[in-house]
């Protein structure tokens, strides 16, 4: 389980959420059962009320890992995608209502209105700047391979984006 005390650091990256409605997929019984079976999770959640937006966000750090490599860019590529598909499964089960769903949606913030609230999924990602131009290769792959969930499951925004990025548009990012 983590501990999130704000501001919290993950993988180089540091959040602040205080004031935010904020959960951890990690920290919820109901995704805890389901994760021995292969099920992913993305980092931290939180819900943006001025906006009514649920974001999803996955914090990676690829400083030591050679991310222009071809078989580990797939690799990452299939990891972001995986944690988008499994975290927004959840989202959705909650949203239709099913019987396992309760186990997770006491998870979630209490704000988030499934009926009218937006998703948007960030993976961020903490590189040394000679890495950063990979992450382009990295978005566009995510995009493609996640563009039929996102249409399916109506998710708002799904990106890839390094953590210089990530602060200019989302606040919590520090």
């Amino acid at each position: 389980m983590k501990t999130l005390v704000m501001p919290y650091t993950e993988s180089g990256i540091t959040i602040d959420l205080s004031g935010l409605e904020y959960f951890c997929f990690e920290n919820c019984e109901g995704y805890r059962k389901l994760s021995g079976s292969h099920f992913r999770e993305m980092d931290i959640g939180w819900y943006e009320n001025s906006e009514d937006t649920l974001y999803l966000v996955e914090l990676k750090d690829f400083t030591f890992k050679n991310i222009g490599n071809t078989n580990i860019m797939n690799e990452v590529v299939s990891d972001l995608v995986k944690k988008s598909i499994d975290s927004i499964s959840m989202i959705i089960a909650v949203k239709a209502g099913t019987p396992y769903s309760s186990n997770i949606r006491s998870c979630l913030p209490p704000s988030f209105n499934t009926s009218t609230s937006l998703i948007k999924i960030v993976h961020i990602i903490n590189c040394s700047p000679s890495k950063v131009p990979y992450i382009s290769g990295i978005r566009s792959q995510v995009r493609e391979q996640f563009e039929p969930y996102q249409k399916l499951f109506g998710v708002a925004h799904c990106t890839v984006v390094s953590v210089e990025q990530a602060k200019k548009f989302l606040s919590p990012i520090k």
